[in-house]
């Protein structure tokens, strides 16, 4: 009691911000877990000695939005004055990344005519692409980056404990008594949407009709369950029911091909069946359900000949209408190339590009009509209507290393394997700003990049070419720099606790991982992937939410942070409203009206402004000059 008598002499006697600013250098240098005990002690004892009035923290004066306070107002000054050299190198390596994905994220396709008229733009090269890629691992290799980044990290989670702390019933009383904002589910399997109970029903009821002999088309139905039960020594599980789409399409005549394939026996009456459901369960939401959901489906596109046309088709003839709550993401697996290759729907990688860009280019830049086909254009051009964003999705989670020599161009890819994840992405960004380009010339809305990705290197590429936001994220909570560079960049992680494609294919550390990211400050929400397999209940995203919150602790404030996220990321701008902005719903922008916003957007806005400009202020010697910082070697 004594030596803390004496502290609070010390800090009573010597002006606070100093002092604070002391202790915080040296416990984030050496210590930064305890940075939010510290502070919560100190601030706590500071009003015992003198009273709230006048001390200039968030609970000193009113909680009121009109303050127009950012909750991040403590700094940490000492920092900039006397840092080490291990932190100027860091800082000019984070500056220098940061600048590699503003190139390609910011990057626009240059138009050109081609002898055929028809329309052609130019991109970066894929060797530049391949060195920055090869440079950003190299930087990753640093063992003064990681401790930089880590040391960063555990302040930034210090010190939300902290404002947590501090501002626990400004923020219960912020949210109290409003409705439940509403949430987006940012990556759903198509095939695997319908929640597990109630997939096991329809296919039951599937069975039924079959064995009952519908007198229009139960024959066939009987006659094909037969042939596919008897080859079944038990009830199928919902994994043999539905096809995992990030591997290639299964034989239209088994299991998996008759109820999650588009073009089948049946032309995908099963799969519209399913996901037509999966719409009338978003469509009950509501606040009292936890808030209105919305959903991003990934629509596969197993890229050939006719598969633009296949999809149209089905959207049209047998899916029908889709609920305003649900926009599609068109979802180009890894491991489609494989499929499509034994059966010789491509003979090159540049023939699956083709089919894949080719019809929507057509309709963003108006070619002809073909009256033959202008049904056909109709139909395609009404599902591109629902259309958002593209994403390139990893199977699995294995590593993978560039061939010394791959082919610069993809028509030059005829292996029958697929190319490494890391081309792919490359060159379906490329198309996609070509794309983009188009659309922007006839004043649409551009099309996002998305991936989905558990490896670091997926991960990582995705980083540097501008990826909106990665889902799947295995590798994500324990890669210290990425983790960083997503939180200065806010690049949105969607995250499952329940599905093995992602955070919850690690089991119990899924939970704990999750946590790591939010209390960083990341732009991280929750996803459900495939509640065919994964959650039981009508209602996935709502046992997402419940699950983080029972087993994390989180607050209202903290759960109405992770739905804003999730609307954040998603390409809904009716939900964004008008104050988003192009920020996206979380405005980082020091001039914005602070008036508007809660006291949890305030702090975490304050917080990364304060990362960057400190970042920023520790290299710019370094890139005054223009000295080129080198990755130190890794220890492994």
């Amino acid at each position: 009691m004594e030596l803390d008598s004496m502290a609070d002499t010390y800090f009573a006697e010597h002006n606070i911000q100093d002092v604070v600013s002391d202790v915080l250098y040296e416990l984030g240098y050496h210590r930064p877990k305890e940075v939010g005990p510290f502070l919560m002690s100190y601030v706590a004892r500071r009003f015992e000695i003198q009273g709230a009035e006048g001390l200039g923290g968030p609970t000193a004066g009113s909680s009121d939005k009109s303050s127009g306070a950012d909750f991040a107002t403590i700094e940490v000054r000492h920092a900039l004055n006397k840092p080490s050299n291990d932190e100027v190198v860091a800082a000019s390596m984070l500056v220098e990344l940061r600048a590699l994905r503003a190139k390609y994220a910011q990057h626009k396709a240059t138009a050109a005519k081609a002898a055929n008229d028809t329309a052609v733009f130019s991109v970066l090269e894929w060797n530049e692409f391949r060195t920055d890629y090869e440079r950003l691992l190299q930087v990753f290799g640093s063992p003064v980056l990681w401790s930089y980044c880590e040391r960063r990290l555990n302040q930034l989670r210090g010190l939300f404990e902290a404002h947590k702390g501090l501002n626990t019933e400004a923020e219960d009383a912020e949210v109290a008594g409003e409705l439940p904002p509403p949430r987006v589910d940012n990556c759903v399997q198509l095939a695997r949407a319908l929640p597990q109970s109630r997939l096991l029903q329809f296919y039951q009821s599937m069975i039924c009709k079959a064995e009952e002999g519908d007198k229009e088309d139960g024959e066939d139905d009987a006659e094909r369950f037969q042939d596919l039960l008897t080859a079944l020594p038990r009830k199928p599980s919902p994994m043999e029911i539905t096809l995992d789409a990030d591997y290639p399409l299964p034989h239209s005549t088994t299991l998996r091909g008759l109820f999650g394939r588009t073009s089948n026996a049946v032309r995908g009456e099963f799969l519209a069946k399913m996901v037509q459901a999966s719409f009338e369960l978003l469509d009950e939401t509501s606040p009292a359900t936890g808030g209105e959901t919305y959903a991003e489906y990934r629509l596969p596109l197993h890229a050939e000949n006719g598969a633009w046309a296949d999809l149209a088709r089905w959207a049209a003839e047998e899916l029908g209408d889709v609920t305003s709550r649900v926009k599609f993401v068109v979802q180009l697996p890894q491991f489609a190339f494989i499929g499509l290759k034994e059966r010789r729907g491509v003979l090159n990688y540049g023939d699956l590009l083709g089919f894949a860009f080719g019809p929507p280019m057509a309709i963003v830049h108006m070619h002809e009509k073909n009256q033959r086909d202008e049904g056909s254009r109709e139909q395609l051009e009404e599902l591109w209507s629902d259309v958002v964003a593209f994403e390139l999705s990893s199977g699995g989670g294995a590593t993978e290393v560039l061939p010394s020599e791959s082919p610069t161009e993809p028509d030059e890819w005829t292996e029958q394997q697929s190319p490494p994840f890391v081309y792919q992405l490359y060159h379906v960004w490329a198309r996609l700003k070509g794309l983009n380009a188009g659309l922007e010339k006839e004043n649409d809305a551009e099309l996002e990049l998305r991936v989905g990705a558990s490896a670091v290197e997926g991960i990582a590429a995705a980083y540097l070419i501008g990826a909106a936001s990665v889902s799947k994220c295995a590798a994500l909570p324990s890669h210290a720099p990425l983790q960083y560079l997503f939180f200065l960049d806010q690049v949105g992680a969607a995250v499952s606790l329940c599905s093995q494609r992602s955070l919850g294919g690690v089991r119990d550390a899924g939970h704990r991982a999750f946590d790591k990211l939010f209390r960083a400050g990341l732009r991280v929400a929750l996803c459900t992937e495939d509640p065919s397999v994964s959650h039981r209940g009508d209602h996935p995203l709502c046992q997402e939410y419940g699950l983080a919150q029972s087993l994390l602790g989180l607050s209202e404030a903290d759960l109405v942070e992770i739905a804003r996220n999730s609307v954040a990321m998603s390409c809904f701008p009716e939900l964004k409203g008008a104050e988003a902005g192009e920020s996206g719903g979380r405005s980082d922008n020091p001039k914005a009206d602070n008036s508007q916003k809660s006291i949890r957007e305030r702090y975490r806005g304050g917080r990364r402004r304060a990362e960057i400009a400190r970042i920023e202020g520790l290299a710019a010697p370094k890139e005054a000059t223009g000295h080129r910082i080198k990755a130190a070697p890794s220890d492994t």
